[in-house]
């Protein structure tokens, strides 16, 4: 830019990119910001000059000196309004002034109207690793010093701009008046995160040959290669994407081959579970759709997701809302039941698939899912009803027939929508005859396939081997075993070259080698061991997984023995003695750092000793939740009145879908360090709250201390220690960002009477036992945290009386009258009356006496 200051300098680039900055730096490292003229080109005062041709003729006038006017975001302008402000820039030239014209890629054609003039482009304002090394010292950066930086990454706002950049550079791409189809392809790559540019055309069509180039060369944080034909995104957080695209979700519809926004995302969705990221997919969904469509793809997508070991995501989406179980929810409800299975609650999903089954009017698949689970992980008596259940479900000969029954799975592994029955088949078989082990290996051999009901007739099988079955064997014969293990063994290995291996065939694996140890120490089997270290993640995923919904149900179903309360005195809570909803011990001597969280004078919130980066807070709506939840100290508050009070002039499913996508956020930002467990969120069916036991807060603390000088007995030592306390939490209002929320500005309304009542309390009871000195010192602390309260300077007058200082009470008497009669205009009230009463006439001569002003 220095070298070339006698011809205009464009600044092209979205926004994020810093071309404000860029401007503002210069205008400071050159002119010192004298003689800078900063024109905002979308101000209607701006399109008015352009009009009247004035606009260089009025920058002239105002100074002679050599200037720099710096014209910031160009918008669309119509071909008689660009070229006279391209004439103005001529105008401006040719006096030896600078010119500075900053815009979005999508009006780079204006700078056409200059051809001498330098185009800084959005790769020239990339973060170098030069710059980088500068910054190496510095905490925010040092941690990547020695990492090359894709270019998605290296945009100066996303890597400086704060708590904000990412949501202000999404937010920019929307309002750049984008082409409704070119702003789909960057909705779809931003969705996706990462992927091949022909993939894309399925959800945004194909992009213009312009537009790729635009995008490619532009729109740089979102990783298009074009000579790979790949793209990998910027890592945007989806409910940021979600949020700032929510709005054009329906523009962007409408430019694409879906006949709408619903179908839009949910195909994406699909898109984001081809992938593997189903926890990605499901947020999306979550945070896109109405509860009806959220659940609908919930259960059109349940067995892809379990696959994917989407457990935890997936319950939350189900729990997103509540329904009837009927004929069009009762797949999702044995979906459900499953993951339920899954984090470790099975007596739920007992119950659960007890209500689907005891439906007659489902339909037999659905019924038989449920008759399935019942018979798999019921007592011995509900497996016994359920078999005989299944029995009336499916097509077998029944009884011990090996060659029919093994026809009649054979024919249900390949009928696609009778899948299901191949396990009914086998369930009900091995009820009967346990013996039927060896011919249902036999069977998933035959059929050739891996899939969910092959792992799941195999798993059933070692089951009755090991004598866990309905039908289990007391001495099962070797041969078999070798068999069945054999079988076994060489369908895991299938299922991890096919990509297929997920939960179930983990839990496969370890039943396989359990069973092993029935087998003849001589036998050999493959080692496994890729297949194994594919387990070994999803058991480390799975566990996180358990753990999380441990904590967020831990008041229904957690006892708690031995709790020593963090609050001021303790780094955190130990539980111990902790019993899952089966009365197995599920975790002994756990330490859960305390979460503090203070309101007063602005949101600071600890775990432990650690602060928690504010930038996990960067959305106002994810403070304010915060807020309320702490407010309620531990008690419920339902989700409709928390989505009402957040967004008070949104529908119901609008509040209902952005409270889903603030609770993530805020789960994820109160998350262990190092981990995805959030220990101190609680979410019920209907309702939400805080782990008492886990979280402490200022507001807490201060109604406690408020209560005792309202309440207490009266003790001039311990409520001057009290006082102190105080004064440290009331820093200042509570939650001063939020400027908007009447619940929240009701409360800072109500912590600050709080305060000035408990004030007053305890300087008129301190003065009623006699402590003359501390009610007048509480006093004076009422008045000057509040001079708008007549009852704290009647208070302070009657200690002031009681003291001897009556010319101060005098002086405070005409402060509460001078307030009254200008402010509100009335007069003081009786009591206060009456002690300037009785200071006149106890001394006549201060009858003239003239107050301080």
């Amino acid at each position: 830019m220095i070298q070339n200051r006698d011809v205009v300098r464009f600044l092209v680039a979205p926004s994020g990119f810093g071309k404000t900055a860029l401007a503002l730096e210069y205008a400071e490292s050159i002119f010192g910001f004298r003689d800078v003229f900063w024109l905002n080109a979308k101000s209607p005062c701006f399109l008015r000059d352009v009009d009247n041709a004035t606009l260089g003729t009025q920058l002239a006038s105002l100074t002679r000196k050599r200037s720099l006017v710096v014209i910031e975001d160009i918008p669309d302008l119509t071909a008689e309004r660009a070229e006279s402000v391209s004439t103005c820039i001529d105008k401006l030239l040719e006096r030896g002034w600078e010119v500075i014209v900053t815009m979005t890629p999508l009006r780079g054609s204006f700078v056409d109207r200059q051809p001498d003039g330098t185009r800084i482009c959005s790769r020239d304002f990339l973060v170098t690793e030069e710059e980088r090394r500068m910054f190496a010292g510095d905490a925010a950066f040092g941690s990547r010093d020695s990492i090359p930086l894709p270019l998605a990454d290296s945009v100066p706002g996303l890597m400086w701009g704060g708590s904000r950049a990412e949501a202000d550079l999404l937010c920019g791409i929307v309002a750049d008046g984008l082409p409704a189809d070119v702003l789909l392809g960057v909705f779809t790559l931003l969705v996706l995160r990462r992927g091949f540019l022909a993939d894309t055309k399925m959800y945004a069509g194909p992009l213009k040959s312009d537009a790729r180039a635009l995008l490619g060369e532009e729109y740089l944080f979102l990783g298009v290669d074009e000579h790979d034909e790949r793209f990998e995104t910027h890592a945007f957080p989806i409910d940021e994407v979600v949020h700032a695209f929510s709005r054009a979700l329906g523009r962007m519809a409408a430019s694409s081959s879906f006949p709408d926004a619903d179908a839009l995302v949910m195909r994406l969705a699909d898109g984001l579970l081809a992938q593997g990221a189903s926890e990605r997919a499901c947020l999306f969904v979550g945070g896109c759709c109405n509860a009806e469509k959220r659940i609908a793809w919930l259960g059109s997508r349940a067995r892809r997701l379990s696959a994917l070991g989407c457990l935890l995501p997936a319950h939350r989406l189900f729990d997103s809302r509540s329904m009837r179980l009927n004929s069009d929810t009762a797949a999702v409800f044995i979906g459900e039941a499953w993951r339920l299975v899954g984090l470790d609650r099975v007596p739920e999903a007992l119950a659960l698939a007890e209500r689907v089954l005891a439906k007659a009017s489902l339909s037999d698949a659905v019924r038989g899912h449920a008759a399935l689970l019942l018979t798999r992980y019921g007592d011995a008596d509900c497996r016994r009803k359920s078999a005989d259940v299944l029995k009336g479900l499916v097509r077998m000969a029944g009884g011990k027939d090996a060659r029919r029954n093994s026809e009649a799975i054979s024919v249900a592994l390949s009928d696609g929508n009778r899948r299901w029955e191949a396990l009914g088949v086998a369930a009900v078989w091995l009820a009967e005859d346990g013996r039927a082990a060896v011919f249902l290996a036999e069977a998933c051999l035959g059929c050739g396939r891996t899939g969910d009901v092959e792992t799941g007739i195999l798993l059933w099988a070692l089951d009755a081997l090991s004598g866990k079955g309905l039908g289990s064997l007391a001495q099962p014969d070797g041969a078999d075993i070798e068999r069945v293990l054999a079988i076994t063994g060489d369908y895991l290995r299938r299922c991890e070259e096919e990509g297929s291996f997920g939960y179930g065939e983990a839990a496969l694996l370890g039943a396989w080698d359990e069973a092993k140890a029935l087998a003849s120490p001589d036998a050999l089997y493959p080692p496994l061991v890729s297949v194994r270290m594919v387990a070994q993640k999803l058991e480390v995923q799975l566990f996180s997984q358990r753990s999380a919904f441990e904590r967020e149900r831990r008041e229904t179903d957690c006892v708690q023995e031995g709790t020593m309360h963090g609050g001021r005195r303790g780094r955190g809570i130990a539980l111990s003695g902790d019993c899952g909803f089966s009365g197995t011990l599920l975790r002994t001597h756990e330490i859960v750092p305390t979460l503090r969280i203070c309101l007063f004078g602005g949101l600071e919130v600890r775990i432990g000793d650690s602060e928690v980066d504010p930038s996990a807070f960067r959305r106002q709506k994810v403070k304010t939740l915060l807020a309320l939840l702490a407010l309620n100290q531990g008690k419920e508050l339902l989700r409709d009145r928390l989505a009402s009070i957040l967004w008070p002039t949104s529908s119901s499913a609008t509040a209902q879908r952005n409270f889903y996508t603030v609770w993530s956020i805020l789960r994820k930002a109160l998350s262990l360090p190092g981990t995805q467990e959030c220990p101190y969120l609680i979410r019920l069916q209907y309702s939400c709250r805080l782990d008492a036991r886990t979280v402490s807060s200022d507001v807490a603390e201060f109604d406690e201390l408020c209560g005792k000088l309202l309440l207490g007995a009266p003790d001039a030592e311990a409520w001057s220690a009290a006082f102190a306390r105080l004064n440290e939490l009331y820093r200042g209002d509570l939650l001063p960002s939020e400027g908007g929320n009447e619940f929240i500005l009701r409360q800072r309304e109500e912590y600050r009477a709080r305060l000035i009542d408990a004030l007053v309390s305890a300087s008129t009871r301190l003065f009623d036992v006699g402590e003359l000195q501390s009610a007048l010192w509480f006093a004076h602390a009422a008045v000057r945290k509040d001079s708008t309260r007549e009852d704290a300077y009647t208070a302070l007058m009657q200690a002031q009386v009681a003291s001897g200082q009556r010319t101060a009470a005098l002086d405070t008497y005409f402060k509460c009258k001078r307030y009254l009669s200008d402010e509100l205009g009335i007069d003081p009230s009786p009591k206060a009356v009456m002690l300037y009463s009785s200071i006149i006439e106890a001394e006549p001569s201060l009858k003239g006496f003239v107050p301080r002003s």
